[in-house]
């Protein structure tokens, strides 16, 4: 489906804000995704696997903060831990975890090199599988559609910056996707639109979480076809 040119994302935001963004991609992308998709969620610049070939991704990152004088934004996924690791593998997981661990060192000195405003997220496309595993944890039998679905929307993350700002959160804590937008545009002291703080303000109603198909208040779990869901999706709307 078509994303629309006022879609709001990071890299719209960040473009009112004089920001240069770029994503980069270690993969094959379509013509879509280079001429549409990403540019309609306010990106100036992709680079998939076929703009850098054999480069490391760090390298590419490295390359955009040296080029150019605005501040930068760059979004990108770090492979590393793609595979299911099973117990007689465990060896490979953590020679895998160590390479992954350089990669991240690397981009560290490579951010702490820029000397003008950088905003740098860094994902992964998946979980790894360790025995068990996280992902089976999340879609435990004894959880409801709902818990699960909920439980699949939540992330670990990490924030760093050169000035060594306390973050406004336990590092690594588990956070709901939906507070993603709010958590980064705060902690940059960048001016959120009203979305976000309609986004925010939810808290005071003590909805710790809202996804397309639930929503967490007061603790309880609501689907999409309850009263509760359904005024907030209402004033989302308006706004």
């Amino acid at each position: 489906s078509m994303i629309a040119p006022d879609t709001i994302s990071l890299a719209s935001i960040l473009s009112g804000q004089g920001y240069d963004r770029s994503a980069v991609i270690p993969e094959s992308g379509t013509r879509d995704q280079q001429q549409l998709f990403f540019p309609s969620l306010g990106f100036s610049e992709t680079f998939f696997q076929e703009d850098f070939e054999d480069r490391e991704l760090t390298a590419v990152i490295g390359n955009i903060l040296e080029e150019g004088e605005k501040p930068d934004f760059i979004y990108a996924r770090l492979t590393g831990l793609e595979g299911d690791y099973s117990t007689r593998a465990l060896g490979s997981y953590y020679q895998d975890l160590r390479a992954l661990d350089q990669k991240i060192l690397a981009l560290k000195e490579k951010i702490s090199g820029t000397l003008r405003p950088s905003i740098i997220v860094v994902y992964s496309g998946s979980i790894p599988a360790l025995e068990e595993g996280l992902l089976t944890e999340k879609l435990a039998s004894g959880r409801s559609g709902l818990e699960k679905e909920q439980a699949l929307q939540q992330g670990r993350m990490i924030l760093w910056n050169n000035f060594n700002r306390k973050a406004p959160y336990p590092q690594g804590e588990e956070t709901d996707l939906f507070q993603l937008g709010e958590i980064l545009l705060t902690y940059g002291n960048i001016e959120m639109p009203r979305y976000f703080y309609y986004m925010a303000s939810l808290k005071d109603e003590k909805i710790s979480a809202f996804g397309t198909g639930y929503l967490k208040k007061g603790g309880i779990l609501f689907g999409v076809n309850t009263p509760e869901y359904l005024d907030v999706e209402r004033e989302l709307v308006m706004i």
